[in-house]
């Protein structure tokens, strides 16, 4: 079966005072014969310090000896000399992999104190060719929807930090290896959140009924009672939370008292929404007796909903009670 052949790439870099004039590449087979002829490549345009240089295609399996020619604008010559390989680049991808420093493991970290201590991540990479280019990590802020780089090569270091924690919320991080063939090799992924400080159990009084009695008084009234209140559990008197999403677990609404998304109609069991959505509670109750003083309606009982809290919406859940009253 026959081998695949490799795009050869390789990074120039170097230190000048003066401009380069000139920037040529020799290579050739160590297994022909010592005396075949260098293969001459003039490097255009000229790279600058940290460029990627690509060779012509190299339609011969072995292994080259590679000589990096450059020359300044008073013809001082320096070279450099390395060696590559072509051939069976599918078998020579990067390797990588992270891991907790502390004990070698992959868990799910999370803090749940105030001040959220830094881990140290170990990245274990390699590569059959001994060409890897850059080592980069990642981190992701919403579960791995989208990545920044925080690193962009971990070089001369195999570890680094994930920082405290200050936010509540979640990490993910990663690290992406490149070799000078164009490989890439992505490492799994690591989580590390701080949970937020939460109750069990938050209530609220609802503001602003109003109520009218209909009868032939003064003692013989029935009173009815209306509320409609705007509110997001993300306020400062409930969870005081501004990041993460929550989800109903349990329906408590009760005749009474019903809870609603504002303008959206019905809240729906485990439907995931941000934390701080728009909630509409509705009240309407009916009293008997003495109007206005002695007929507001008795007896209403409180709804009781079970919510749970995450900061990504999709992993770490944290239930409370939310009640209702009048």
């Amino acid at each position: 079966m026959a081998t695949e052949t490799c795009n050869i790439s390789f990074k120039v870099d170097y230190t000048s005072s003066k401009p380069i004039k000139s920037a040529i590449a020799y290579y050739k087979n160590k297994n022909g014969s010592p005396s075949d002829p260098y293969i001459e490549y003039n490097i255009t345009p000229i790279p600058n310090s940290s460029d990627i240089v690509k060779l012509p295609f190299i339609p011969d399996q072995g292994e080259y000896e590679l000589i990096i020619e450059l020359m300044d604008e008073d013809g001082v010559a320096v070279k450099e000399t390395s060696s590559f390989k072509i051939g069976n680049c599918s078998g020579d991808k990067p390797k990588v992999s992270i891991k907790w420093r502390d004990n070698s493991g992959t868990e799910d970290r999370i803090c749940t104190t105030s001040n959220c201590e830094e881990y140290v991540i170990s990245a274990n990479y390699s590569d059959a060719d001994n060409n890897i280019n850059t080592v980069e990590v990642f981190m992701s802020q919403d579960n791995g929807i989208t990545w920044s780089s925080i690193i962009s090569n971990l070089s001369g270091s195999t570890t680094f930090g994930t920082g405290a924690l200050s936010a509540i919320g979640k990490r993910l991080f990663k690290v992406v290896v490149t070799d000078l063939s164009g490989n890439i090799a992505e490492s799994n992924t690591l989580s590390y959140s701080k949970q937020s400080g939460m109750s069990k159990f938050y209530s609220k009084t609802i503001n602003g009924i109003s109520c009218e009695g209909r009868g032939d008084g003064p003692t013989n009234w029935d009173v009815y009672c209306f509320g409609r209140e705007d509110f997001s559990l993300s306020n400062t008197d409930l969870l005081n939370i501004v990041n993460g999403f929550i989800r109903m677990r349990t329906d408590g609404g009760t005749p009474e008292i019903g809870l609603s998304k504002s303008g959206s109609g019905a809240l729906v069991l485990d439907q995931v929404f941000p934390v701080t959505t728009l909630l509409t509670v509705s009240y309407g109750a009916v009293g008997y007796g003495t109007y206005p003083s002695n007929g507001y309606p008795s007896n209403v009982i409180p709804a009781v909903y079970r919510f749970e809290y995450s900061a990504n919406g999709t992993t770490d859940w944290t239930p409370f009670d939310f009640s209702i009253d009048d």
